[in-house]
């Protein structure tokens, strides 16, 4: 179970695991947007991360960025 944390945690996690790129953009009703990303080093494997009923918010934006840019399952 993670139930979340900050978006600036998202980063600093990604930092760690995930090659330069956009994790996620988020954008306020006023229209302002903020973009979220990673600056890490190159990935030699596959990566594996596991969700359940108890993951939320930066658990699953850094889970689903691995799978959109086709890092892992």
């Amino acid at each position: 179970d993670n139930p979340g944390g900050l978006l600036s945690t998202t980063e600093k996690i990604s930092n760690y695991i995930m090659p330069p790129g956009t994790l996620v953009t988020v954008q306020n009703r006023a229209g302002k947007k903020d973009v979220y990303k990673s600056n890490g080093p190159e990935v030699a494997m596959p990566l594996v991360v596991l969700v359940n009923k108890g993951s939320a918010s930066a658990s699953e934006i850094i889970a689903g960025a691995i799978q959109d840019r086709k890092l892992g399952t």
